[in-house]
């Protein structure tokens, strides 16, 4: 049974075996398996797409907690001035009022045209198409650092051609001494081994640099310091001699790709994830009901209530009786007033409420409609996205079986044409050094092998990696290994 890490891993997986095992890794020395370890961990853009799956998981808990009830706490202090209304008693005031209220109120949606049900599905897809996508751009990078690894054997590869190429000049160089020194070459010869001997030591030169850039490109894909120092461990590359084309058929290929393809399903989840759009805008449509419940209370400075003393005055007022007027005194009780305490007013004015909430959508200026249009164009660029995926897969892997069969083909000629400048290369030394060959004829056939050597080196290695993508492509490993 395939596990999505085979997925993620497989191309490189290949390449590694490709590349062979024998190599002990030293302190600093970086084979492929290393390379993959560091860069899942500090690669930027695998760690950029993993903060967007991290958010999608946030989307859909938000979406799942909506359907809970909510709860919220609200307090004010405050002072009133000029003519005010009397929180406690709902009367007007002109002195200044300090006050003090609390509220405590809860909520839950009871129907809401389905547009909870329909965000957490649209969030679920939302969420597989983010981890899809991850999961995409691991394999890129992974592939990517891959190549990069086998550029750099290339390029050592190459050096070291080139190396033995300028060790080979100086032999004959001194050969070419000896010659000119028995009298058999003339002195001028030896200005012609000299030239080669400058162009085998540019080579080397740029061999060197085409290796330090090589292994730049590498860092840089990793993402480590530009001046840390690395060296990589290159083992053998086997070439598979035999490989069964028949069972890399378009058909089959194709079939295996987009299953196993993240960026396939990523795709596929969008155009889920915008049929739940439209089932969003669609519910705005319809009425939503919810319940509701509160409890407040409230405290007033200016609150107060009878003490149960009272103060008696007595004042005089003249009242005319029977045409006379005469002064009357009367006595008038004024009950007397105090503070309400803090919590006293607290517990006296508690009070709770509950219900019921109905909302129908009468008229918004036609934005649903709109949300509904725009949710319903949304669909259709995810479908043809989708598409536009499938149809890339269908370019790669006809591409990418082209390639294998081209590269195959360019590999066997190499070697041929490798094995023919060898041997044509023999036949000219042998006779150069018993001067029956001039040296620009040497030279000729030298600079001929060297570039046989080159191409077989190129060709080698660019099957190499056409049988591996192929693999990759088309899932075709049984033992699926996890360097994490």
């Amino acid at each position: 049974m395939y596990t999505m890490i085979k997925y993620v891993l497989l191309f490189t997986i290949v390449l590694f075996a490709l590349v062979g095992g024998n190599a002990q890794e030293a302190p600093e020395l970086w084979d492929l398996q290393k390379c993959l370890d560091y860069a899942r961990e500090n690669n930027l853009f695998i760690q950029q797409t993993a903060i967007s799956s991290e958010i999608a998981e946030v989307n859909l808990r938000e979406n799942r907690f909506s359907r809970l009830p909510n709860l919220n706490f609200d307090t004010r202090v405050g002072t009133n001035f000029g003519r005010t209304i009397d929180p406690t008693t709902n009367t007007f005031d002109n002195q200044s009022i300090t006050y003090n209220t609390f509220s405590l109120s809860a909520g839950m949606p009871v129907f809401s045209g389905n547009r909870i049900v329909n965000g957490i599905k649209q969030s679920l897809h939302q969420l597989e198409a983010s981890k899809k996508t991850e999961e995409a751009t691991l394999i890129d990078q992974l592939n990517l650092i891959s190549n990069d690894y086998l550029t750099v054997l290339l390029a050592q590869d190459q050096l070291d051609n080139q190396i033995k190429a300028k060790e080979l000049t100086e032999q004959q160089l001194r050969q070419t001494n000896k010659l000119i020194d028995a009298g058999v070459l003339p002195e001028n010869d030896r200005l012609d081994i000299l030239a080669q001997l400058a162009l085998n030591e540019q080579n080397v030169l740029n061999g060197e640099n085409a290796v330090k850039s090589a292994l730049l490109n590498l860092k840089n894909r990793l993402n480590l310091p530009a001046d840390k120092e690395i060296s990589i461990v290159r083992p053998e590359l086997e070439i598979p001699e035999n490989l069964d084309f028949l069972a890399y058929r378009f058909a089959t290929v194709y079939e295996k790709a987009i299953q196993a393809s993240p960026e396939v399903q990523a795709s596929r989840a969008q155009v889920k994830s915008s049929e739940s759009g439209v089932s969003i805008a669609k519910g705005a449509l319809l009425p939503t009901v919810s319940i509701f419940g509160n409890i407040n209370s409230n405290f007033s400075d200016a609150f107060k209530r009878e003490s149960g003393n009272t103060i008696f005055r007595e004042f005089t007022q003249p009242v005319i009786i029977a045409g006379e007027e005469l002064d009357v005194t009367f006595i008038n009780a004024i009950p007397e007033f105090e503070d309400v305490p803090y919590v006293d007013q607290m517990r006296q004015n508690f009070g709770q409420s509950v219900g019921l909430a109905l909302s129908m959508p009468l008229f918004n200026r036609f934005s649903t409609r709109s949300a509904i249009q725009r949710s319903k164009l949304n669909l259709e660029n995810a479908e043809i996205q989708y598409q536009q995926v499938l149809q890339q897969y269908q370019n790669l892997v006809q591409t990418t079986i082209n390639d294998v069969i081209a590269a195959k083909a360019n590999y066997e000629s190499a070697q041929k044409s490798l094995v023919a400048r060898k041997t044509a290369f023999e036949n000219t030394e042998k006779r150069f050094n018993l001067g029956a060959v001039n040296t620009f004829d040497y030279i000729t056939a030298k600079n001929v092998l060297d570039q046989a050597e080159l191409n077989f080196i190129q060709a080698k290695y660019t099957y190499a990696y056409r049988v591996a993508l192929i693999k990759f492509i088309a899932g075709d490993w049984k033992e699926p290994v996890s360097f994490f």
